[in-house]
Parts: C-alpha cells; sequence; structure tokens
C-alpha cells in the first residue's frame, strides 16, 4: 500500500493531436485554399499553476501539468496539428500572410484521477473560446467549445490521461469545424 501514496510529484502531459474523425462538411479543396494561422490560446483559467490532481489510494496526490507549464502554447500546437490532419493549410503564426487568424482562451482545461485499490477514476473538463479573424475582410467567427470526458481504468498510467484529455480537445475542434464554411476565401 505505500507504493501507491502520492508524494506531491508532478506527472507531466504530453497532449498530442488525436487523427480525426472520418468526413467533414468543408470541401476539401476550399480547406487547402486557406492559409490559418493558429497564433495562440491564453490561459485564462482562475488557477494556472496546474492542471489537476490525481489523489492516490493509499493517500496523498500527485499534480498535473503539461510540459513546460504553460497549456497554451500546447493546446496552440495541438490545434494546428489537428487542422493540418483534417486537411487545413494551418500553422503555428502571427499571421503573415494568413486568410485566417485563430486565436482562442482557455477557460478550463483541467483533471482529476482518484485511485481506489486496482481502479483510478480520471475526468477531464475543457472550456475554451475560439475567435477566427478573415483578414480579407476583417470578419470575425467566434464559439466557446466545452468537452467533459471521464474514464476508469485498471491502475494507473499517464497515458491514459493523455489520450482522454487528447480525445476531448478533438471533440471541441471537430464542433469547431463542423460549421465551417469557406466562401470566396472567408471563413464562414
Amino acid at each position: 500500500m505505500a507504493g501507491c501514496a502520492g508524494r506531491g510529484e508532478v506527472i507531466t502531459l504530453d497532449l498530442h493531436a488525436m487523427k480525426p474523425s472520418a468526413g467533414t462538411t468543408t470541401p476539401h479543396a476550399e480547406r487547402g485554399s486557406l492559409r490559418i494561422d493558429v497564433a495562440g490560446f491564453e490561459d485564462a483559467r482562475m488557477d494556472t499553476k496546474r492542471l489537476g490532481v490525481r489523489q492516490h489510494s493509499g493517500g496523498g496526490v500527485s499534480y498535473f501539468d503539461v510540459r513546460g507549464g504553460k497549456p497554451g502554447p500546447v493546446v496552440t500546437q495541438v490545434v494546428a496539428d489537428y487542422l493540418k490532419m483534417k486537411g487545413w493549410n494551418a500553422r503555428v503564426g502571427q499571421g503573415d500572410g494568413a486568410d485566417v487568424i485563430l486565436t482562442g482562451k482557455l477557460l478550463d482545461f483541467s483533471v482529476h484521477a482518484e485511485s481506489r485499490m486496482f481502479v483510478t477514476d480520471i475526468k477531464v473538463k475543457t472550456q475554451m473560446m475560439v475567435e477566427a479573424k478573415n483578414t480579407r475582410d476583417g470578419s470575425t467567427v467566434r464559439m466557446t467549445l466545452v468537452g467533459n470526458g471521464s474514464e476508469s481504468v485498471f491502475g494507473f498510467n499517464p497515458e491514459n490521461v493523455e489520450d482522454l484529455l487528447s480525445e476531448i480537445l478533438a471533440q471541441n475542434f471537430e464542433k469547431m469545424l463542423s460549421d465551417a464554411q469557406v466562401e470566396n476565401g472567408v471563413l464562414r
């Protein structure tokens, strides 16, 4: 049992773009014709010290964080990678020559894991505001994306948390793209 006690260590999560689901509402030729610069996601959470906590079955806690301790740049890269996987001409950038500049704010981005004998319950929550500014006409498209997920796993492996959080992010991005239309070089 003593091996199950937490000692306050930090579990660094390596988030990644999950392979998108098949299909999209925007034809491939239109997706590739726009250049999207993902210019950054701001961490606007109430508690920016960490992503969350794991409560161990033997007592004590460990903390979750992302590489570098700042989720904004991590989510920025995951968004750009996801868009590329979906066939969009996207990159992390600052808008030089871009048709669309995509930014956002992380309002909630958290993980909670509770370990019991042999089982760990994992819960993740995301809430982000996303803004796409069209450089051609100055118009802006805004939306709020909310995602929640949970999973119970035998034992505990940080990869379970990484995969669940990455999956919820992919679902959020899929919601964002489900209504996306390209009209005359402008994202609507």
